[in-house]
């Protein structure tokens, strides 16, 4: 399970990175953040790691997370068609089984660092993100 979510995580903050930089998607086939780095240092002459190119990346996506928290994303938001989660699989290695959304979340939102969905300020504090919510 741990791989599995780190890998979730790992390839949306790579693709959150290589999408502002307006990259096809395809190109992480052929390309890791090593690559996005070297393309990146090369286009504005910056020396850039791929080490920054996962921290920009998971930068975005948590501001991208925080911006749907704000809409009223969070809490039993992130779910799936009743199909998935009712209907076991007739197919392959997942035959007889359903999708365990709610075990798998809870391990999400632990490699995030999310409570229940929602970007925490320690996370925000974290990724050097200063948020401070509007009083009315």
């Amino acid at each position: 399970m741990v791989l599995r979510r780190n890998l979730v995580k790992i390839f949306q903050d790579l693709h959150a990175f290589s999408d502002s930089l307006d990259l096809c998607k395809f190109s992480a086939f052929a390309m890791g953040a090593a690559e996005y780095a070297a393309q990146y240092s090369t286009m504005v002459g910056v020396p850039y790691t791929a080490d920054d190119v996962m921290l920009a990346g998971e930068r975005i996506y948590n501001l991208e997370r925080l911006y749907n928290n704000l809409a009223g994303i969070g809490a039993g938001s992130d779910t799936l068609p009743a199909r998935f989660l009712n209907e076991p699989s007739t197919f392959g290695g997942s035959k007889g089984h359903v999708c365990e959304l709610p075990q798998m979340l809870v391990e999400y939102y632990a490699a995030r660092g999310w409570q229940n969905g929602v970007v925490s300020q320690a996370k925000l504090r974290e990724l050097d993100i200063e948020y401070v919510p509007a009083t009315v």
